[in-house]
């Protein structure tokens, strides 16, 4: 997973703000701006105008706007304005109602088990 030590002070991408390429933060990344490209980081709150288009993973995440891709967190709390169109991969989960989601909800153990065998081979 993402690393949580890095600095106290969260990182902001406001709503005026787009990046076309992969974004990694070692703490916690405020997103309510638009992302074309993975993301990395310790924490993610994502405002309801927050979007990522690209794999999301974090050690935590709270989710109120659009996700397309994968999501990788331990612990996602998916609110009621989140839409998340991907694969759900997490070991513990929180969805309010009203959150649209669309893809398959597992348990994380299976993609580090996944990855594990595959380096193996």
């Amino acid at each position: 997973m993402a690393s949580v030590s890095g600095p106290s002070t969260p990182s902001i991408l406001s709503a005026d703000v787009t990046i076309e390429g992969n974004v990694t933060v070692n703490g916690e990344l405020q997103l309510d701006g638009t992302i074309k490209g993975d993301v990395v980081c310790g924490e993610l709150v994502m405002g309801e105008h927050g979007s990522v288009t690209g794999t999301v993973t974090a050690d935590s995440a709270t989710i109120r706007g659009n996700i397309k891709g994968e999501v990788k967190v331990r612990v996602l709390r998916v609110e009621k304005s989140a839409v998340i169109n991907g694969d759900l991969y997490q070991e513990s989960l929180s969805v309010e109602a009203g959150a649209k989601l669309t893809g398959r909800i597992a348990d994380l153990s299976t993609v580090t088990r996944a990855a594990a065998k595959s380096a193996a081979e």
